[in-house]
């Protein structure tokens, strides 16, 4: 009879085993790649030290310590255990995120993943295996988008390193960017892509604007992140509206075939390049860069949802529920929406 049982457990572990080879061939790839990261960076006094490093990305290291000095002090996030090291990425790109979506609806391809759960974005350290990714996706009539990504958060489990690249960034975006990710690390909810990072965006920027008015940034620096958080709320806010308008459309073409749907489908696309021509930024480039970029699907149009399609309701809540007061909404969202 124990034989018996022994046999039977071994084959339901067999049977998992073999249903979950793809999903654990892919743990093993991104924790190698993880791995490669978290052992080859470096102590930040390592860089700082450095005679050949250049000063403009130490002073870039002396500004984030100041910004975890802040984030810790003022914000309570976790920063003591987080970005104490550097990973030179030496210009290249490392980590790479593949996003889909139905051709002719915007509902987002879902991967389902261990304590996470469902994610509408899939990440790889291996370039080659996320275009086998992107190509595969294609094949089966999703729309596809690949993007190289310079941040991201381990959810607080290890102690991530900062990137050689993130240190571009002028010193209020490095200070945003750092926020976001310390913001996954208290805040995040299974089954929940979106709104963790649509709340991460908003809290991140909201508290960037705190800091970069209450440290001794010129008031040139100030006015210069200002300017660039309005562009981006007016382009988040621009591209909800689109994706209302085209979800709309999309509805009412079932009666259409492939060939009139992929027509009507680039005509909204063109409609909405010309109504995104209409509009100005201060910084102009943001719309450049969109209407160069041919290949604009549906699954570009979700990047935009998945990080700002909240934004409004988030704004109006900060103000009406926690009285302008984004410190008291961090505590709340804190405290009752982490559930990894």
């Amino acid at each position: 009879m124990l034989i018996r049982i022994v046999y039977f457990c071994g084959l339901v572990m067999l049977v998992f085993i073999l249903y979950n080879l793809p999903l654990i061939g892919y743990g093993l790839m991104q924790a190698k790649g993880q791995y490669k990261v978290l052992s080859e960076a470096k102590p930040l006094s390592y860089y700082t030290n450095q005679v050949a490093f250049p000063d403009s990305l130490k002073e870039k290291i002396y500004q984030l310590e100041k910004i975890k000095t802040y984030a810790i002090q003022e914000f309570q996030l976790p920063a003591e255990t987080q970005y104490n090291s550097l990973y030179d990425q030496k210009g290249e790109d490392i980590l790479w995120v593949v996003t889909a979506c139905d051709p002719f609806k915007l509902r987002s391809y879902k991967w389902s993943f261990p304590l996470l759960g469902e994610v509408t974005y899939k990440g790889f350290f291996d370039k080659q295996k996320a275009e086998e990714t992107f190509k595969s996706l294609q094949k089966e009539g999703y729309d596809v988008r690949i993007r190289s990504v310079s941040a991201w958060s381990t959810l607080g489990w290890f102690s991530d390193p900062i990137l050689s690249n993130m240190l571009q960034r002028s010193t209020a975006k490095l200070a945003e960017v750092v926020f976001h990710e310390l913001i996954h690390d208290v805040i995040y909810l299974k089954d929940s892509t979106d709104f963790n990072e649509n709340l991460a965006s908003f809290i991140a920027q909201e508290l960037t604007l705190k800091y970069v008015n209450g440290s001794s940034f010129s008031p040139e620096e100030v006015l210069q992140y200002e300017h660039s958080l309005e562009d981006s709320r007016k382009l988040y806010s621009f591209m909800n509206s689109q994706v209302l308008t085209i979800d709309s459309v999309y509805g009412h073409m079932d009666s259409l075939d492939l060939k009139g749907k992929t027509v009507a489908k680039e005509a909204l696309f063109e409609q909405m390049r010309e109504r995104l021509m209409s509009l100005n930024f201060h910084q102009n480039q943001i719309k450049t860069n969109i209407l160069e970029n041919q290949s604009f699907n549906n699954a570009n149009l979700m990047a935009y949802e998945r990080y700002g399609g909240l934004q409004s309701i988030l704004e109006e809540q900060m103000s009406l529920k926690f009285h302008s007061d984004i410190l008291q909404m961090l505590a709340y969202y804190r405290k009752n929406f982490d559930n990894i």
